[in-house]
């Protein structure tokens, strides 16, 4: 970012551009509760099944 920046080139911030909010982001700290953990583990278990080898 800081090489990206010195040539000045331009920088979002926020969700510009994007169709529509991430759905695979997850609070974090103390605003974290069980069920965010369990939807979290439940995604990277989907994720490994995704690009497991055949």
């Amino acid at each position: 970012m800081k090489a990206w920046r010195s040539a000045d080139l331009p920088v979002e911030m926020g969700l510009t551009g994007v169709m529509s909010s991430p759905t695979d982001v997850l609070p974090t700290g103390a605003s974290r509760n069980y069920a965010d953990m369990v939807n979290y583990l439940r995604w990277e278990e989907a994720l490994g099944q995704k690009y497991q080898r055949r």
